[in-house]
């Protein structure tokens, strides 16, 4: 909802209202609907039962598994949609004892029944999909999907199922970006800390549903708005007990979203080269140990970084998108002033590059994105595809020939008993002293400072690889005295440039070298 239309009128919000016994929370109007999951074992001859749950306990989306032979001619409940996939034989038959599955969604609720033609002919899986969009969801979420799923005891196919429920996850997640997806049902040997693992869903039902196993289950991913399932008697002589599951009605608000970083600016990389250039080396070049002159340039040095470069820090609410900046934001704040005044027609031209100011910053944002992902890292670029799509970082993927999955411990086992035959490696002697020093010239430390990488990422805290390069000539001559000093004092390992010790140099004194990698030095 835009900032300023029910507000301008002078009315408050009906979808966000400050609770009054709770002050910290915010009591809002979304319309996620009423869940009932429930094994009903035959569902023909409890028609009744079911409708007098759905009346009292306001159900909106019922979800039955194991409905036997029922159909929509044998099972309908007044104002209630429904939808009904059976068991079915090798001929593609329906049988009128033993699974299947149904859906009865109110009719007040837009639905659809969501079919992939690939396995729709599969007399294997009971699984079906629904569609619907509430009318008053949040910003987060654009639609829901809905799965009912029956996997019967020891039927032996649990590797066709749990593939075809994560690969059309994944497809849903693909057509209906930002939906709130939902699989429940009937899943008895199924492997729930593997599917939730694999489908990036998280399981909310915690209490038995059948003698002391838990078998009805739930995956979500919008269990922050709901409360957690709650357990109720079984339907009619069924030994499955029903859970309800219930939205909530309030709950905290998202705090803002804060995050640090320093402006780097030709601007301000110019002002950096002018102190470079004035600056004074002699506190450092007249020490004579090499620890002593590396650390007391690496603070210098990174004390001047942050002077020159001041951190700033943005904060943003979590439901607004990340390129909507200042500008979008005081345009809109414009926009509703001129609507409250009644300036409709300035209101609308200014609509109208309100939108045009939104496109311009998302395509912007997305290409600064994917660059910055594509030069630094392509694991972050991975997980980056990854949020989009609403997954998360798989645990359990690994499966042995029984369909279990392989723990790390497996794994590491397995790779480590390749090198237990041979006998453990003596400790290398440490590097001593150079007496021979080499040559190393200010010009040849300043073309290998010129000729780092800069698409390769720095620790955090350190001094931007692109910064040194730029920097090059003004830093080649204190690190070259520092070089030489590490080569005479034998050091191997050196510190150098980061706040927080993680950057370092390696003088070789075997091969009268000075090897640099990242940010300038690596071995």
């Amino acid at each position: 909802m835009s900032s300023g239309s029910i507000a301008d009128k002078g009315k408050v919000n009906p979808a966000r209202k400050v609770c009054a016994n709770n002050p910290g929370t915010i009591r809002h109007s979304y319309s996620f609907p009423r869940i009932l999951l429930a094994n009903v074992r035959s569902l023909v001859n409890k028609m009744e039962e079911l409708q007098i749950i759905l009346g009292k306990n306001q159900i909106d989306i019922a979800c039955p598994t194991e409905t036997w032979s029922a159909t929509e001619d044998s099972c309908s409940i007044p104002n209630y949609d429904s939808h009904f996939k059976p068991r079915l034989d090798k001929d593609g038959i329906p049988l009128s004892h033993g699974g299947g599955v149904a859906f009865f969604c109110k009719c007040t609720l837009p639905n659809r029944i969501l079919s992939f033609s690939e396995i729709e002919n599969n007399s294997k899986t009971e699984v079906l999909w629904l569609w619907t969009r509430p009318k008053n969801l949040p910003k987060d979420v654009s639609c829901m999907i809905f799965c009912i799923i029956y996997y019967p005891p020891r039927s032996g196919f649990k590797k066709e199922l749990t593939a075809y429920l994560q690969l059309y996850t994944d497809r849903i997640r693909h057509k209906y970006p930002y939906a709130a997806i939902t699989l429940c049902g009937d899943f008895n040997e199924l492997d729930q800390k593997w599917l939730s693992a694999a489908l990036s869903l998280d399981q909310v039902v915690k209490s038995p549903t059948r003698s002391d196993k838990t078998l009805d289950l739930i995956f979500t991913n919008v269990e922050d708005y709901y409360s957690a399932p709650k357990i109720a008697p079984p339907l009619g002589a069924s030994d499955h007990l029903c859970i309800f599951w219930t939205p909530l009605l309030s709950f905290p608000p998202k705090p803002l979203i804060s995050y640090s970083y320093r402006p780097i600016t030709d601007e301000k990389i110019a002002h950096f080269k002018v102190k470079l250039s004035s600056k004074s080396w002699a506190n450092i070049l007249c020490l004579t140990n090499g620890d002593e002159m590396a650390s007391k340039f690496s603070a210098e040095l990174f004390q001047l970084y942050c002077d020159t470069f001041p951190v700033k820090k943005v904060s943003y609410k979590s439901n607004c998108k990340p390129w909507i900046n200042k500008k979008i934001l005081c345009l809109t704040n414009e926009r509703d002033r001129l609507f409250k005044e009644g300036f409709f027609q300035e209101s609308r031209k200014l609509r109208n590059i309100i939108i045009s100011e939104i496109r311009k910053a998302r395509k912007e944002h997305g290409a600064h994105v994917l660059n910055k992902l594509l030069c630094s890292n392509p694991k972050n670029l991975h997980k980056c595809i990854q949020d989009l799509m609403g997954k998360v970082s798989s645990k359990f993927l690994l499966l042995d020939s029984n369909g279990n999955p392989v723990s790390a411990d497996i794994i590491n086992d397995y790779f480590s008993s390749t090198c237990r035959t041979h006998p453990p490696l003596q400790n290398m002697p440490a590097n001593s002293a150079v007496s021979d020093i080499p040559v190393i010239r200010i010009h040849q430390t300043q073309l290998k400072l010129e000729n780092l990488d800069t698409n390769k990422s720095v620790y955090p805290g350190d001094i931007p690889t692109k910064l040194i390069v730029k920097c090059a000539h003004y830093l080649s001559v204190p690190l070259t005295a520092i070089f030489k000093q590490c080569l005479v004092d034998g050091i191997e390992d050196l510190q150098l440039l980061s706040d927080d010790g993680g950057s370092k140099i390696f003088p070789d004194s075997s091969s009268n070298k000075v090897h640099y990698g990242h940010p300038f030095y690596s071995r």
